[in-house]
């Protein structure tokens, strides 16, 4: 509106404008009067009034402003030096660019225009001079002819009146003509003006869409930097938890026990855990600042491959171009870190004590002998037990052996008696062959009976020679038994003597040992003590030495931490508990 109103004044001060080609305009008709001093009254001709506008259809086309407006945000996107306009500022230049075109084309009519007006004014000029000299030749007659000087003022009087009668009309249609004129280039510019708020308007959509599809764009990418940061942190993490938990099972092992000042040692862990937070805390700092880095990359090729054409508000966006830029970052989010567990370990302490015992002593064969005739009573009572018990046990297995030897009798017996009785049918079937009939003969009769007693009188003697000959067995075992038991008794007793006389000895020589040994043993264990307590002292502060470097491996700075030192103070404390009892027990 402004440059509206700019040019609404330039056009009132210059009063002409002629514009363009393709409209045009004639405002007056040709008027004449022919009754006296009226036929010199002769108006200019109608072509004096005519103009034309000539008007441009591309200017409201957008192939005329695309060298005006360029495009954005352009081809020095992306450079040093180049920064993202907000859409006012780019809605600003845009106007700017739009206003010195519309002057260059309102400079244009107003040429036109100003041209216009002077060959005007100069055909009314030429009009106005010659009507005065008509005039002033056609009264000069009149007023010499006047007789009184009342006629010749009153006749110049009328002239006068008449000459400004007329140039006020011609002044009165020069004016018209211009304001008609004027109306006409003011209906244009409204056009030209409209089309170029279209423009405008067109291309502020487009820098909204613009920037609502970067914004998209650029949250989604924050949103992807942040799960991508999130995840380098639960890796980083995940470390850590395993480096706590090896750092807690080494001291576990070192301190021999997991509940052993626990206090102390979550207070250790967690300063451990503290420190480690930080350092994560630095490597997320940093992998987030390289995101942001690669984030700002591309932020700024998707910029730039969002391209507004101002000229005719179009949005087009150049993927080629934006991922063969991407693909120059690689896989930007990808991160290689050496953060991991390190392996230090240390061994518990542990003294190889062995402690001194007495060597070479003899003991007695029986641990509780006691030398008065309890001992041999005793001894000699089991013995007999021992003896009746084999007795019992013999005269079991005599008698079972007796009940086997009936029944091997009555076996042998019916064995035999089977025998026996099959030869006498053998004889019989013998005799029947013979006589060829199964009736036999007195004689036959009588040897078979004769036969039958014989074999009878044989399996009685067979009989009772078998039952004699086992009889003969039992009785050997019996003896030999007797004369087993007897020796048994014999050796026992002797070992029982023997038993007590080594006793004696035993103990003679223990006692003697003892004395003699006791001596040796207590200068013996007074130098193995002196050795073990110089030996636990030297290997309990190396291994106090490699502990604090072990704790060193894990905590950061020249210092241990407070809480760490506590637990060394309290670990030391256990170790020089551990070594005294140790040299208590020697």
């Amino acid at each position: 509106m402004k440059i509206l109103l700019l040019l609404l004044a330039c056009i009132a001060a210059a009063n002409a404008l002629s514009y363009g080609s393709g409209y045009g305009y004639c405002g007056y008709k040709r008027y004449s009067y022919c009754t006296g001093y009226r036929r010199y009254i002769v108006y200019p001709k109608p072509q004096v009034y005519c103009y034309q506008i000539q008007y441009k259809s591309n200017w409201c086309s957008y192939k005329y402003y695309e060298p005006i407006l360029h495009v954005y945000p352009g081809e020095d996107c992306g450079k040093e030096g180049w920064t993202e306009k907000s859409n006012d500022d780019v809605k600003i230049e845009m106007e700017n660019l739009l206003k010195e075109a519309l002057q260059k084309i309102a400079g244009k009519m107003l040429a036109s225009k100003l041209a216009f007006a002077q060959k005007l004014a100069a055909a009314i000029q030429s009009y106005k001079d010659q009507y005065k000299t008509n005039m002033t030749k056609y009264f000069a007659y009149y007023i010499e002819c006047a007789k009184t000087d009342e006629d010749k003022a009153k006749l110049i009087a009328q002239r006068d009146d008449a000459i400004k009668t007329y140039n006020e009309e011609l002044e009165k249609k020069r004016t018209e003509a211009l304001s008609k004129c004027s109306a006409d280039i003011l209906a244009k510019i409204k056009t030209i003006t409209e089309y170029h708020q279209k423009l405008l308007d067109g291309a502020v959509k487009c820098l909204a869409t613009r920037s609502e599809k970067i914004n998209t764009y650029v949250q989604e990418l924050v949103n992807k930097c942040i799960s991508h940061v999130s995840e380098f942190t639960k890796y980083h993490m995940a470390i850590l938890e395993k480096k706590k938990a090896y750092y807690r099972a080494v001291l576990d092992k070192v301190h021999g026990d997991a509940d052993w000042e626990k206090a102390k040692v979550d207070a250790v862990i967690q300063v451990y855990h503290d420190q480690e937070v930080a350092k994560i805390n630095t490597l997320v700092q940093a992998y987030a600042q390289k995101l942001v880095a690669y984030k700002l990359k591309l932020i700024s090729y998707y910029r730039c491959a969002y391209r507004c054409y101002m000229s005719n508000s179009c949005l087009r966006f150049y993927k080629k171009s934006y991922y063969s830029s991407c693909r120059s970052l690689g896989c930007w989010y990808r991160y290689t870190s050496s953060y991991c567990v390190v392996r230090s370990c240390l061994r518990p302490f542990y003294y190889p004590f062995s402690p001194v015992s007495f060597k070479g002593l003899k003991t007695c064969a029986v641990a509780a002998v006691v030398r008065d005739g309890a001992f041999i009573k005793e001894h000699e009572l089991k013995m007999e037990e021992a003896i009746k018990e084999y007795i019992k046990k013999f005269g079991e297995w005599k008698t079972k052996w007796a009940q086997y030897h009936t029944e091997y009798c009555n076996k042998y017996n019916e064995i035999i008696k089977q025998r026996h009785e099959w030869h006498i049918k053998y004889v019989t079937s013998q005799y029947i062959c013979i006589n060829n009939s199964e009736e036999l003969t007195d004689e036959q009769k009588a040897e078979i009976a004769k036969l039958t007693q014989e074999l009878k009188d044989k399996r009685v003697a067979a009989v009772l020679a078998y039952k004699t000959k086992l009889v003969a067995l039992l009785v050997d075992c019996t003896a030999k038994f007797t004369k087993s038991i007897g020796e048994y008794r014999e050796k026992v007793k002797a070992y029982i003597k023997t038993i007590g006389d080594n006793y004696d000895a035993c103990v003679k020589k223990r006692t003697d040992s003892i004395a003699a040994y006791r001596t040796k043993l207590v200068t013996y264990y007074q130098a193995k003590k002196d050795a073990m307590y110089d030996s636990i002292v030297e290997l309990k502060f190396a291994h106090l030495d490699s502990y604090k470097k072990f704790l060193k491996t894990f905590h950061d700075g020249d210092d241990l931490p407070t809480e760490v030192n506590t637990m060394v103070v309290a670990y030391t404390g256990k170790l020089v508990s551990y070594c005294n009892d140790l040299l208590a027990k020697c």
